[in-house]
């Protein structure tokens, strides 16, 4: 049951995803509402198919790749929140100008600007997904998507991960919101045209602009991250082993790593990264935010111990060194590398693993000398 919960919540948080994405879309709704209102009408379905494509590809790409690229370049994130924040206010100011500048006329004939759409419909498609796509809004709706649904989903459903195939869930909640939202909008236009004409469009343009203007003050916001960045251990009983139920607080006291989430939780307090055994049994750095930053090294059924503020790590295979803060300071590409001693480590491409009773003990073949750099040293 609680699967199949987890799989609902996916599909929603797209509905609701696909519906909220169409607010950064502000001028796509004024074109759909000019052009139900003009006379004669124009091929708009295939411009706003291209739309909700690249809508749902973004917010794949929000928990593939996207999530994991803002994580690793947090400044970059923040970039892309605070001036596609400020991009779309200035949209929004500027659609408020173009309104209040003058008088308008109710009675004033609908007229579309028909160069927007193509009479071909794959060029009219291609039309509306590379507009869409470059939208600035449009990319900061996304990048603060990426910095805090992946989050919410693990906090709701800490026993179940996300992967390649429940995650298609999201992009099709996502095409169903967009079409929820477009066909509601169309309903409300139909509705709406038997007492306004020219008007119609004026309040339209005027309800699009403020909600830009919301929109982006609360996007940039959003991008300072306010988020408490420190979680303190808890568990139950006196012994701290590998078994012992263990979970992480944040200062106010709410449980935000249940029990279940992870086989062991070894760091006291986590404020950069912290150490946890996943359920599957392997060593792992994560951040505040549960984000896997790497696999960490196993030794003596422990992480790897910290030798002269560095520490093993690996990804894909590739043994690697990170700092006592998580920043990755060695990127993994050593078969074996053994802890830094007096400035230097001995690694190599090419070794054996030994198996002894419990301990596991390296045969180096064509060894080498690196620094804390990542050099090659005598």
């Amino acid at each position: 049951m609680d699967f199949y919960l987890f799989l609902g919540f996916i599909l929603f948080l797209g509905i609701g995803f696909g519906i909220i994405s169409s607010t950064p879309l502000g001028p796509i709704n004024l074109l759909v509402a000019e052009n139900y209102l003009s006379k004669p009408k124009v091929r708009i379905v295939p411009f706003l198919c291209g739309v909700i494509l690249i809508d749902s590809i973004f917010g794949y790409l929000t928990f593939w790749g996207f999530e994991k690229f803002l994580s690793d370049y947090k400044f970059v994130g923040a970039s892309i929140g605070i001036f596609g924040g400020l991009a779309i206010i200035a949209l929004g100011i500027i659609g408020l100008y173009q309104q209040y500048k003058g008088k308008h006329d109710p009675n004033k004939k609908i007229e579309i600007k028909k160069n927007i759409f193509l009479k071909s419909s794959t060029a009219s498609f291609s039309k509306g997904f590379i507009l869409c796509g470059s939208n600035p809004g449009f990319i900061a709706f996304w990048g603060w998507v990426a910095y805090n649904a992946k989050t919410w989903t693990n906090q709701a459903f800490p026993d179940f991960e996300i992967n390649f195939y429940n995650l298609i869930l999201f992009p099709i909640g996502i095409v169903i919101g967009d079409f929820l939202w477009f066909g509601l909008f169309t309903y409300l236009l139909k509705k709406g045209a038997r007492r306004y004409s020219g008007s119609m469009i004026d309040k339209i343009r005027t309800f699009i602009s403020w909600g830009l203007l919301a929109l982006g003050i609360f996007t940039i916001y959003a991008s300072f991250d306010f988020k408490d960045k420190t979680l303190i251990k808890i568990q139950v009983g006196k012994v701290n082993e590998v078994g012992t139920k263990t979970g992480y607080i944040n200062l106010k006291g709410d449980t935000v790593v249940p029990f279940s989430k992870y086989q062991h939780c070894y760091s006291d307090t986590i404020k950069n990264f912290g150490i946890v055994r996943n359920l599957e049994g392997i060593l792992i750095g994560i951040d505040y935010r549960e984000r896997v930053l790497f696999e960490i090294f196993e030794l003596d059924n422990g992480p790897d111990y910290i030798s002269e503020g560095l520490f093993r790590i690996i990804k894909n295979g590739k043994i690697g060194f990170a700092d006592e803060l998580g920043n990755v300071v060695i990127t993994p590409q050593f078969n074996c590398a053994l802890p830094f001693k007096n400035g230097k480590s001995k690694v190599s491409k090419s070794c054996i693993f030994h198996q002894e009773d419990e301990h596991t003990y390296m045969e180096f073949k064509d060894y080498f000398f690196i620094n804390e750099r990542g050099e090659i040293v005598e």
